[in-house]
């Protein structure tokens, strides 16, 4: 009869452990059945995206092509109504990678919830095995051996003891690598949530951008009254503007280097590459490179600059130790401020809402010399803007170079 007892005493334990379990493969069959939906439900997102994409493609070799023709107002206008289409294409494809995140969040959320389900199950499991030896280490050997009515029901029983004490270096195993996986999916859900917010951030701008084209080609018509010859005469009139302003850079530079070889002669030193460090944060994105051929103003220059995203009144940092040679306040025109570097280097900052040095100064790494500017009829944007951005140009002996080459 004890034996029996025993038997069934054995039984009853096994099925209060297995209950949980049982239990749940039910929910663990839901969770993994609105993964397998979330992810289908994320690849027919990226497929949605990937149509997009080849529409905007589409649309920027429309504007490549309408670039190499003459610069007429009907080919600007052009121009900007397919900007304006690829800008609102834009928002639509960040609004679907919005989407396409948030899924990804759902799925990864519902991953932790079944490996915190599955620690928790485990946990259990090792806290029953744990009261079973409890209970098992208040009788002796000695009890143990009386109330087993054989020596081979004595050796059942140590079998089964040895089974649990193995079952819970298994559970304890078990829970350390669910626990490695649970801050394995912890850390790709923070990712996940940090692309998010920069999708968003990157909708913000672009719905800005939007509006700014938008507000540029309401400006254009509005300045040549929808007339060839007043488009013309717009056109020659920012051509001018920037051959002057090139030309003042490049003189100004000249004469600004002969001066330094007379005050200081140790300041041709350097020899090397120039490293530069960022005037403004990077992360937003570049929205003109060096020679884009994008470049809204392209069939009047080529852009000798990459243009960085940033806010309006942004604080713009020396990339490097050098020599203020020109702070132009251009008023409501176009204001910038010229930094002369050793080796033949020059960095040139445009657009800038308002200057924080004086000429015939130095600057140090990482002072402030200005604030960005850029935004269409504010100070210092002058006319050939579209948006809040700084304007960053490295020059090599006069001549403009990629600024990308010399960025760290």
């Amino acid at each position: 009869m004890m034996r029996i007892f025993h038997r069934v005493s054995l039984i009853v334990l096994a099925l209060g452990v297995l209950t949980p379990f049982v239990l749940s493969i039910a929910q663990t069959e839901d969770v993994k059945k609105n993964v397998l939906d979330l992810n289908d439900a994320i690849v027919k997102k990226k497929d949605e995206i990937d149509k997009l994409q080849k529409q905007a493609d589409v649309y920027k070799k429309n504007i490549a092509l309408k670039q190499q023709q003459a610069a007429t107002l009907e080919n600007q206008i052009a121009i900007l109504n397919t900007r304006i289409k690829e800008f609102d294409l834009n928002i639509t494809i960040t609004k679907k990678e919005i989407e396409e995140s948030k899924l990804e969040l759902d799925a990864i959320r519902l991953e932790m919830s079944e490996r915190e389900q599955e620690a928790a199950l485990a946990r259990a499991r090792l806290g029953e095995n744990v009261r079973i030896l409890d209970e098992t280490a208040r009788h002796s050997p000695f009890e143990i051996f009386l109330s087993r009515e054989s020596v081979s029901a004595i050796i059942e029983h140590v079998q089964s003891i040895e089974a649990v004490q193995r079952e819970i270096l298994d559970t304890l195993g078990s829970i350390q690598t669910l626990k490695m996986r649970l801050e394995d999916t912890a850390k790709e859900f923070q990712n996940k949530q940090e692309t998010l917010e920069h999708l968003e951030e990157r909708l913000a701008i672009q719905r800005q951008e939007l509006a700014v084209q938008n507000g540029y080609k309401a400006r254009v018509l509005g300045e040549t009254k929808e007339k060839e010859t007043l488009f013309q005469g717009l056109l020659q009139q920012l051509r001018a503007e920037q051959q002057s302003i090139d030309a003042e850079i490049s003189n100004l530079e000249r004469t600004i280097r002969e001066k330094l070889k007379l005050l200081d002669q140790s300041y041709q030193g350097g020899g090397g590459k120039l490293l530069l460090s960022w005037p403004v944060d990077p992360s937003r994105g570049i929205s003109a490179y060096f020679h884009d051929p994008s470049y809204p103003f392209r069939n009047i220059f080529e852009h000798p600059a990459i243009d960085i995203r940033t806010p309006q009144g942004t604080a713009i940092k020396t990339p490097a130790p050098g020599y203020v040679a020109r702070a132009r306040d251009g008023g409501m025109g176009y204001s910038y401020v010229m930094l002369v570097h050793p080796g033949g280097y020059a960095t040139v900052y445009g657009h800038v809402s308002r200057i924080l040095v004086k000429e015939d100064s130095y600057v140090e790494r990482g002072d402030v010399i200005a604030l960005s500017g850029g935004a269409p009829g504010t100070p210092g944007a002058g006319k050939l803007t579209t948006g809040p951005h700084l304007h960053f140009e490295v020059r090599v002996n006069g001549v403009p170079v990629n600024p990308m080459d010399y960025l760290f």
